[in-house]
């Protein structure tokens, strides 16, 4: 049975609790003790069940973290290199079969082409272009234009031999030395149609090493 007085002054308790977590509290002592820290009693659970009083939050749209960064794509060096070295050897026997069997002076310009073709290969493999996807595509594309440019003239030649009626047990491929005697030949005859194969790693380096180009297919 509970007292008629208040347990903390003495006073008569009213029919109504003052405060039901303590009915044994006159109206007083209940005011008192919710006006001095650390005697108010722990609040009642809201409707929802929550004990905070916080207002509900919208939760993110993202599960990304707040403050990260963008993917980060880094550049496969070898990738790079190997795709290539691919695209090279593709496009420049698609140049050589061209220059064969077309019957044009202007064949070599056609090594603008190769150049082109050979950046965006370097560029599947690498993923990004950059410094080093540029030095890969103009030294790959260097040496396929080279190849190919002999290859070409050593064709056309043994070509002109058969139609003049003329047989001709010269191998295609006599070294070195006589590859260089066949640019130095060509540098001599027209320096134009030289600086056509430049043209080659120029387009490839401009594809390749543009910083953060990105390849136009994968």
């Amino acid at each position: 049975m509970l007292s008629t007085s208040c347990v903390r002054c003495g006073a008569s308790l009213p029919a109504v609790p003052a405060d039901p977590t303590h009915p044994d509290w006159c109206a007083a002592c209940a005011a008192r003790a919710l006006a001095s820290p650390g005697t108010m009693p722990p609040p009642a659970p809201s409707v929802s069940g929550r004990m905070s009083q916080a207002p509900w939050t919208t939760p993110p749209t993202t599960m990304t973290p707040a403050g990260a960064s963008e993917l980060v794509i880094k550049t496969r060096v070898f990738d790079g290199i190997l795709t290539g070295t691919a695209t090279a050897f593709l496009a420049g026997v698609a140049w050589w079969a061209i220059a064969t069997n077309v019957d044009t002076e202007w064949w070599h310009f056609g090594a603008i082409v190769v150049g082109l073709v050979v950046g965006q290969g370097v560029l599947l493999g690498s993923r990004r272009g950059g410094l080093a996807s540029g030095i890969i595509a103009v030294v790959v594309t260097t040496l396929a234009v080279l190849a190919a440019v002999y290859f070409i003239d050593r064709t056309i030649t043994l070509n002109s031999f058969a139609d003049a009626g003329r047989s001709s047990d010269i191998p295609l491929w006599q070294g070195f030395s006589h590859a260089k005697d066949v640019y130095q030949g060509w540098w001599d005859i027209n320096h134009t149609k030289v600086i056509g194969w430049a043209l080659a790693p120029i387009a490839a380096v401009i594809v390749a090493g543009w910083p953060g180009r990105r390849p136009l297919v994968g």
